[in-house]
Formats: structure tokens, C-alpha cells, sequence
């Protein structure tokens, strides 16, 4: 049987030692992590979409660390943008403590309980009052649906597209018809309605 390492291209002598890994076959030497090259003959590994690791690679590679704690989640987590957490250390960023009815607020802080957004959370550019519902958002700022109106015509600006100027909005047909002193229509953006209050979902 002629035979040749995966790793090397080289052909195997299939009276000395060889290995066979899923499909493939290597030299003892030559099976190796594809990350720190160490050889994994006789060790633990991993393999994910064809490649191969050691436990320390796979670890630091695939599997999530929580924020809080430092350690690799194994089993349950909670995923908030870019950040994993233990289930049962996810809480409010500012007072810690943990989300009643499994909901949380969005914030610039990071995740908060409802006590600490209505004292830290976002606050809607036209009323100054803290947005508690899914709402109008540009440019990091943020407005309650009913306070997202069109300067001019005070027409909601819930849907479509919109231009924003000194932090007021416009439809782009009534600033085109009112302008004298632009001579070209600033940015046209579409509309996004952002989501404030986030329900969670244990993995």
C-alpha cells in the first residue's frame, strides 16, 4: 500500500510506525498542533475543519473566557456583543447585581439593570428623558420614536430615509425644498430603529 504523510507530502514505509488520524495518515513526527507545531502523538487533540490542535490551542482558540472571571466557559454562556460571560456572572456593569426577568439595557457602559439605565442610560436628544423602548438612533445619539420628527414638516421619521444636521432630522424632500444655503443635500441615511431592552438567551 503506498502511502504519504499529510503533513509532509512524503511517502510513508508502511513497515515502520505510522499514524492514521479520521482520513490521513502521518509520521509520528509530523502530527503535529496547527498552531504551536508541537507534536501530538500520544497527546490529547482536537480537530476542527480539518486542522489539528493541542488542548491549550484548542482552548484558547475556540472556546470562549468569560469577561468577568478570566476562566473558559465549558458549558452555558451568556454572549453580549462581542463579550461571553458565565451565566452567573452576568450582571449589571455598574452595581453588579443580576438581571431580573432575564432582560438587560444597552448601554455605552455596557449591559445594565433597569435601577442603573434610568440613571446612566440613554438619554433621547429632543426630550432629554432616558429611552427605555426600541428608538431612533444616528451617530451614537438617540431619539423616542415620537420624538423623531422631520424639522419641517414634523412628520415621524420612523421608517425610509432621513438626513441629520446639527442633530436635527429632516426628510430629504423638505430639506431639499427649504435649503437656500447648501447647495447640495447633506448624507441620505436609511432609517435604523435600534433595540434598547434585550431579553437573553442562555447557550
Amino acid at each position: 500500500m503506498d502511502i504519504k504523510c499529510y503533513a509532509c507530502q512524503s511517502e510513508i514505509d508502511t513497515k515502520k510506525k505510522y499514524l492514521k488520524v479520521t482520513d490521513r495518515y502521518f509520521h509520528p513526527e509530523h502530527f503535529a498542533c496547527s498552531v504551536c507545531y508541537q507534536v501530538l502523538n500520544g497527546k490529547k487533540f482536537y480537530e476542527k475543519d480539518h486542522y489539528y490542535f493541542c488542548e491549550e490551542d484548542y482552548k484558547k482558540t475556540f472556546i470562549p473566557t468569560c469577561i468577568k472571571c478570566n476562566e473558559k466557559i465549558t458549558e452555558k454562556y451568556t454572549h453580549v456583543g462581542d463579550n461571553y460571560y458565565h451565566p452567573e456572572h452576568f450582571g449589571c456593569t455598574l452595581c453588579n447585581s443580576p438581571f431580573k426577568d432575564q432582560k438587560y439595557f444597552k448601554s455605552a457602559n455596557g449591559p445594565l439593570c433597569q435601577k442603573c439605565y434610568e440613571q446612566k442610560g440613554m438619554k433621547c436628544v429632543v426630550c432629554q428623558k432616558i429611552i427605555l423602548t426600541n428608538s431612533f438612533t444616528h451617530d451614537n445619539m438617540w431619539w423616542h420614536n415620537s420624538c423623531a420628527k422631520c424639522r419641517i414638516c414634523k412628520a415621524d421619521i420612523t421608517s425610509g430615509f432621513y438626513c441629520c444636521e446639527d442633530q436635527t432630522l429632516f426628510h430629504p424632500t423638505c430639506y431639499k425644498a427649504v435649503s437656500y444655503t447648501h447647495l447640495t443635500l447633506p448624507t441620505i441615511y436609511s432609517v435604523q430603529i435600534s433595540v434598547v431592552a434585550v431579553s437573553l438567551k442562555k447557550k
